[in-house]
């Protein structure tokens, strides 16, 4: 499996409820990451995750973009948290060595009511 390809799996994986999972198979145990709303080691993010999709049931993801880099890969994605109210617009980047995903931020931006831009958001 390709590196684009693990990216992509954990966002959707994540995203779905099998945290653990994505975790087990292609996470660093050392793992450590930049999201300011949680303690930045393996097992709070890990936590949040599960926590999200209990409380996301309905969550959907597409992720529209993956680019790579040397041992970097970014995904730029369109998270519908609740339809018809929340949806979110998200990179994420991730650091790997090896197979294994390392360290990771995540930017996110809330999806406006109304878009001015005629090329839309993505």
């Amino acid at each position: 499996m390709t590196r684009k390809e693990i990216a992509t799996l954990f966002i959707h994986e994540t995203s779905s409820g099998n945290v653990e999972k994505v975790f087990n198979a292609h996470v660093s145990l050392d793992f450590i990451h930049h999201n300011i709303y949680f303690k930045g080691d393996r097992k709070s993010l890990i936590d949040a995750m599960i926590e999200s999709a209990k409380t996301f049931k309905d969550r959907t993801v597409k992720v529209f973009q993956v680019i790579e880099e040397k041992d970097i890969v970014m995904t730029h994605s369109h998270i519908v948290m609740v339809p018809g109210q929340i949806e979110v617009i998200a990179i994420h980047i991730f650091k790997f060595v090896g197979s294994k995903i390392v360290e990771m931020w995540d930017i996110t931006q809330l999806g406006p009511e109304e878009v001015v831009n005629e090329n839309g958001l993505f």
